[in-house]
């Protein structure tokens, strides 16, 4: 304890010699508020292939998946927290098996959705009996698909696991799905302001 309070001490007394011993710089003139704003704002802006800027919808449209890259950039990172992989693993051994599973879900989970809204609207337009019932087999498919795609996940990844750890990615899986439907409800919840 006393070692640690004299390296407290002694940082203490350093730091204010350190910092008189720079050379001053001049005092530089601060842009106004209003100008340091239109300043940061021109920085986020994102650049074209020329370097100037462009309109952030325009940098949506080029880039449509950029929320779908911001979710697996999330997910993969979350993963190696959670599951606990060093960086050399994530990159050589999960990375691969973990983008092209959450590819494949991406995919499945778009076939699913699309095929229980069109169940839904087959339903709210009094379709016969036949349509509806090949809807019910093409949702029932996708579902299928869905389970099939998370047990080949499971099967290719588990051999690279330890136990605990695979104990871990179980967890991990249901609170990361919960949190991105979270975080769906929320930006939907947002739009609708």
């Amino acid at each position: 304890m006393k070692v640690l309070a004299a390296l407290a001490l002694g940082f203490v007394v350093m730091v204010p010699a350190v910092q008189a011993q720079r050379p001053q710089r001049p005092q530089q003139q601060r842009p106004a508020p209003a100008a340091r704003t239109a300043q940061v704002q021109q920085r986020l802006q994102p650049r074209d292939a020329t370097g100037g800027n462009r309109p952030r919808a325009a940098a949506a449209a080029a880039n449509p998946n950029s929320s779908d890259d911001l979710l697996l950039a999330l997910y993969i990172n979350e993963f190696q927290r959670q599951v606990g992989v060093s960086d050399a693993d994530l990159k050589n051994k999960f990375r691969p098996v973990l983008m092209r599973w959450l590819q494949q879900r991406r995919n499945v989970v778009n076939r699913r959705n699309d095929a229980v809204m069109t169940l839904r609207q087959l339903l709210a337009s009094g379709a016969p009996a036949s349509e509806i019932t090949r809807q019910i087999q093409e949702v029932d498919q996708a579902e299928n698909q869905t389970r099939n795609a998370e047990r080949r996940l499971l099967n290719e990844i588990d051999p690279l696991l330890t136990p605990v750890q695979q104990g871990k990615f179980r967890v991990f899986q249901v609170d990361m799905e919960q949190r991105l439907k979270d975080l769906l409800e929320t930006a939907r919840a947002g739009r609708g302001r």
